[in-house]
């Protein structure tokens, strides 16, 4: 049910006069893997080209894409809409693979371009004198509509087919390190914490709970697992644990853990004293602290003035 998909353009900003004249669309079938391009020899067909494309998606429930969530998916809305044409994208979810490698490899590329990845973490090189970059595609179809010269089409297409096998590579790069968890994790450099929190996003808190607690049976002071697992702790009502957190935390100056022990102690343990104390450590080193939150600051101070009546 994946569509795998990547457009080529008339522009890289995108906008109202830019124009998708190329659609490649790969897909599984039974054991292949089927790719189809669609070019539009002329703009005036462009209406028949986003017919062709509706009917292409009408087999599937999910788009995987790179940056399409920001870029291809919504061009193509923009121009549908503007050729009064009914595409109904909202029905179909949407991978998109460039904020999943950024949560994988963030530890380990500085840049995320698609031929970056390949290079960087596929091992994949492109046949020389065959792709053409990414931002020479543009004019050189405008060449191609004006002179009818279609020497460079040939690489604009190379281009986009192998922009959709690469898709299909980074998934299933992605799903075999999933599956090896938490094996290797330094030498693939990958961001354990990120991968935590994606599976906490989509709903698998088993599996959140053990990496962050993997994490912390490594660096009990990383922030982000010990912020995360707490609040998951936190929810389950699993106090003990989340109050041991906190108090890792608080040690480490992070205003939450601060503020969630005066929470403990004012609302269950009735300690106002005790709860007064975190809350007024927390006002210190936000006082202190390079980036002063002012909205924290004053729910701070509302909470301090609240205990202090209490006492």
């Amino acid at each position: 049910k994946l569509l795998f998909i990547d457009t080529e353009t008339t522009g890289l900003a995108g906008g109202a006069g830019t124009y998708v004249f190329l659609i490649g669309l790969g897909y599984f079938s039974r054991s292949s893997f089927i790719i189809k391009q669609y070019f539009l020899t002329d703009l005036t067909g462009e209406k028949e080209l986003l017919k062709i494309f509706r009917e292409e998606i009408k087999r599937h429930q999910n788009f995987v894409t790179y940056n399409g969530k920001s870029y291809d998916i919504p061009l193509l809305r923009a121009r549908s809409i503007f050729l009064k044409m009914r595409i109904d994208l909202s029905k179909m979810g949407n991978i998109d693979l460039l904020h999943l490698s950024r949560r994988f490899w963030r530890d380990k590329l500085e840049e995320f371009t698609l031929q970056n990845i390949e290079r960087q973490i596929l091992n994949v090189k492109r046949k020389e004198g065959f792709d053409i970059s990414g931002s020479a595609i543009p004019d050189a179809y405008f060449d191609y509509l004006e002179t009818r010269n279609a020497k460079f089409m040939k690489n604009i297409i190379y281009h986009n087919q192998k922009d959709i096998l690469s898709l299909v590579l980074i998934m299933e790069q992605m799903n075999t390190l999933l599956y090896k968890l938490p094996k290797d994790l330094a030498k693939k450099k990958l961001n354990y914490f990120e991968i935590g929190r994606l599976y906490l996003l989509y709903g698998n808190k088993e599996k959140a709970i053990q990496i962050f607690e993997d994490i912390l049976s490594k660096d009990k002071c990383h922030a982000g697992a010990l912020k995360k697992l707490s609040f998951i702790y936190k929810r389950a009502g699993n106090y003990r644990r989340a109050v041991e957190l906190w108090e890792i935390g608080a040690e480490n100056d992070q205003i939450y853990a601060h503020k969630e022990l005066a929470k403990w102690e004012e609302h269950t343990n009735k300690d106002y004293k005790k709860a007064l104390a975190w809350t007024l450590k927390a006002i210190q080193i936000q006082e202190i602290s390079p980036f002063v939150k002012i909205k924290v600051i004053k729910e701070l101070s509302h909470r301090e003035k609240r205990l202090r009546s209490k006492l």
